[in-house]
């Protein structure tokens, strides 16, 4: 997530740095004895100030990977089965709507947390402590999810991180695929088609061609043997 997003947002990169230079700033203070409690309150309105811009950038992308993802995998399981994706920031899904309204709650928690930051002498609240929760038709995708839904899940977030990197970059991205159609049929095959812009660069890797359905259609092949890559004619 913060390698796409600092890709696609300058802003977003910036901050991201930004607090991280705090981050360890601020550790090394709690690791001094005494800790410098004026040093300490300077970094946490800094960690607070980038963090927040971080927190909300993550919080919107998010919601936009969750509607995306979501409607894809609904897709796949022909409507049985659901996706959705959280973004939790102090360990809670984070519900603010405004950069502001997180520079607040992120105030807050350090307050709350202060004593206990300075008896365990670590940084415990903060973006890099944050987490992304998945669940698949309302349960927890980590504990309960088969394992054939955690890699649709994954493969449909996939594609909704290239559908977000296709809207900010205003192009498709160049997309790699590692034996994924051996375990799609037809119908998902029809469904990942819609998905993907015919336009992009499409590099795909098989044991067997005929897995590939409509997408080897026009596509150049090569064959990998005795550690030669060497282009074959198309039947």
């Amino acid at each position: 997530m913060d390698t796409l997003l600092a890709q696609v947002s300058p802003y977003y990169l910036t901050a991201l740095q930004a607090y991280s230079k705090a981050l360890r700033e601020k550790s090394a203070v709690l690791k001094r004895d005494p800790i410098d409690p004026d040093l300490l309150a300077v970094y946490n309105e800094q960690i607070a100030r980038y963090g927040s811009r971080i927190v909300h950038i993550r919080s919107g992308f998010v919601n936009r990977l969750n509607k995306c993802a979501g409607d894809i995998f609904e897709k796949f399981s022909r409507k049985k089965d659901s996706l959705m994706i959280h973004y939790e920031s102090f360990g809670k899904k984070c519900l603010e709507t405004t950069e502001q309204g997180v520079y607040a709650a992120f105030l807050s928690a350090l307050s709350s947390n202060r004593h206990t930051e300075k008896k365990r002498r670590m940084c415990l609240i903060g973006p890099h402590r944050d987490d992304i929760q998945i669940y698949v038709n309302g349960n927890s995708a980590k504990s309960f999810a088969s394992e054939g839904q955690k890699r649709t899940a994954a493969f449909c977030m996939r594609l909704a991180e290239y559908e977000f990197a296709g809207s900010a970059f205003g192009e498709p991205p160049v997309i790699l695929m590692d034996d994924v159609f051996g375990e799609l049929d037809n119908e998902k095959k029809e469904v990942l088609a819609t998905a993907i812009d015919p336009e992009c660069q499409l590099f795909v890797t098989c044991t067997d061609v005929k897995n590939l359905g409509e997408f080897a259609g026009n596509a150049r092949r090569f064959a990998v043997s005795e550690k030669k890559v060497v282009e074959i004619a198309s039947k």
